[in-house]
């Protein structure tokens, strides 16, 4: 992954932030498992991405009692083999979701605050190697969760998402002999999500 997204990304949060003045902020890194999604080479044929670890960065800003206004950033490195007896098949891919939406907690006064939220933004997906490109298409994301607060500052988040990216057939370029290119195969990417994390309130 480039830095420029994250950078921009960075930039956006932190005049969310400086615009909230008193309001209260929770920051939330998280790691957790991402799920999901497969590509289509050009003669149809299939191949699922693998699911492995996840990691990322949650900003919430408290707009009134029960909503907040939410950014959201997750990473995933993975990809799919094309070829299960020969190593050189393997493709990797780097899939990010930038998102900003909101969040309804269900009991703003407890410790224990189960929450549900939907999110809009972007998916950049990105391949590894020499023929290496880049595509960026619209996305959206729902779920829920719990926050465990320890205190007024410090808690642990758990989440559940699921992410859907519009693709309308697109291809995007990978990392293969031959510089071989692969699409979704349909109009949509579908991703799942489970992830764990450190709440900070200020």
């Amino acid at each position: 992954m480039t830095a420029k997204p994250l950078m921009i990304f960075a930039t956006i949060a932190t005049l969310f932030a400086t615009d909230a003045g008193a309001q209260k902020v929770e920051l939330a890194p998280f790691a957790g498992l991402r799920f999901g999604g497969a590509v289509s080479d050009i003669t149809g044929v299939s191949y699922d991405l693998d699911a492995t670890s996840s990691f990322g960065l949650g900003i919430e800003v408290k707009l009134s009692g029960q909503f907040r206004l939410q950014l959201l950033w997750s990473h995933q490195a993975t990809g799919f083999s094309r070829f299960e007896f020969d190593g050189d098949g393997r493709t990797d891919l780097d899939i990010d979701y930038f998102h900003a939406g909101g969040i309804y907690v269900l009991d703003a006064a407890s410790k224990t605050q189960p929450f549900v939220g939907a999110t809009l933004g972007a998916t950049r997906i990105v391949s590894d190697g020499d023929d290496s490109g880049s595509s960026t298409y619209f996305s959206f994301g729902i779920g829920g969760g719990v926050k465990l607060l320890f205190n007024d500052h410090i808690g642990i988040r758990l989440d559940g998402r699921m992410y859907g990216t519009y693709a309308g057939g697109g291809t995007f370029a990978v990392a293969c002999a031959g510089g071989c290119v692969f699409g979704f195969g349909g109009d949509f990417f579908w991703q799942g999500e489970v992830a764990a994390g450190l709440m900070i309130a200020f």
